[in-house]
């Protein structure tokens, strides 16, 4: 079920591109810009880690874009940077192509924008454009028509579980020789109805400890092929699976391992699983340059695969109090790294990636 690593597409509030990505990690935090918020009963201006799409007007014509809405072009310009990350690398050649997009609100951004016309009933505002991407694979559709690809594709929408279960998905296309490689990833756009809640829940925008929740938005995609005798650059994915917690015990955690835990401040089960698994192995979090957003192990899984390029491990950017807490940089060795997403719903998804082939 392993699957090779070519290339690495990550777009997102720390910037674009899997460049951008190791600064952030670098300095240890992102650029929030803010997000403004009418509602019935106030406006107001809500942090946000924002994803700049307009690199993506040198690589596509601008003619196409304008049938696309930002959900979409997040996901096509993440793919396009896959694809050349993974061609700079010297990927092999593949004949055929799968795309699988894995996102927790997929197209909702959209619809509900396009539905909240409805409180005015205004006829003139209605966009043709923004009713024909409300669908969750519209995205998958414009990404296929510019890469020319003719293979299967497929949008996966399971909120925190929708980035492992995608990655999971892509693993068994390959093993089952479905495809020779393929595009996988997740996507989230920011939410404003989240921004709204959390505004209410917290109205001091802060959760049980010091650091801030910042909602945030951003697309990554992987380039994935079956294991070749050729090494690949960012190493391996050994397996991607999921399961609901309190049907069976916790899973144990790997001593010898490393662990990237999707914990953002709000979910309090996702605290006290980086608490267990902290008091047993090393662990950080990477949440605050990326910001909450439900495909957020895919970011997890793009920062594992800069530490398996590199060897290194960069400071937690958010404290977990334990003391496997991995507080400076270290060496990664030979040791693999799981991503691990504890969902709202009491879900478990874990994605584990090394270096080793066998």
């Amino acid at each position: 079920m392993k699957a090779a690593v070519w290339g690495v597409g990550a777009l997102g509030g720390f910037g674009c591109g899997i460049g951008d990505l190791a600064s952030a990690l670098e300095r240890g935090a992102s650029p929030a810009g803010t997000v403004r918020i009418n509602t019935v009963d106030e406006s107001f201006e809500a942090p946000g880690l924002l994803a700049d799409t307009r690199p993506l007007g040198d690589r596509v014509d601008r003619r196409f874009l304008r049938r696309t809405e930002h959900f979409t072009r997040m996901s096509l310009l993440s793919c396009l940077l896959a694809a050349e990350d993974a061609r700079n690398h010297g990927a092999p050649e593949a004949r055929r192509r799968g795309i699988i997009l894995g996102t927790g609100y997929g197209s909702t951004c959209n619809a509900f924008d396009f539905k909240g016309l409805a409180a005015d009933s205004d006829i003139r505002k209605f966009s043709p454009i923004s009713f024909s991407n409300s669908v969750h694979n519209a995205a998958i559709a414009h990404i296929a028509t510019i890469l020319e690809e003719h293979g299967p594709g497929l949008a996966i929408n399971h909120f925190d579980m929708s980035v492992p279960l995608a990655l999971m998905t892509a693993c068994q296309w390959l093993d089952a020789g479905r495809v020779d490689a393929v595009l996988a990833g997740g996507a989230d756009e920011y939410s404003r109805i989240m921004a709204c809640h959390r505004r209410r829940r917290l109205p001091d925008g802060t959760p049980t400890g010091a650091d801030p929740i910042i909602v945030g938005e951003g697309c990554v995609f992987f380039l994935l092929t079956r294991p070749t005798e050729e090494t690949p650059p960012y190493g391996y994915i050994e397996s991607a699976a999921t399961r609901v917690m309190g049907r069976t015990p916790d899973p144990a955690v790997d001593a010898d391992g490393v662990y990237f835990i999707g914990a953002d401040g709000f979910n309090p089960d996702a605290d006290a699983h980086a608490r267990r698994i902290g008091g047993a192995a090393p662990a950080a979090v990477y949440t605050p340059l990326y910001g909450q957003l439900p495909a957020g192990t895919a970011f997890d899984v793009a920062i594992a695969a800069l530490s398996v390029k590199t060897g290194i491990l960069h400071p937690s950017v958010r404290g977990i109090s334990a003391p496997g807490e991995i507080r400076a940089a270290r060496s990664l060795g030979d040791r693999r790294i799981h991503c691990v997403k504890p969902g709202a719903a009491g879900e478990w998804g874990c994605v584990s990636i090394s270096a080793a082939r066998e």
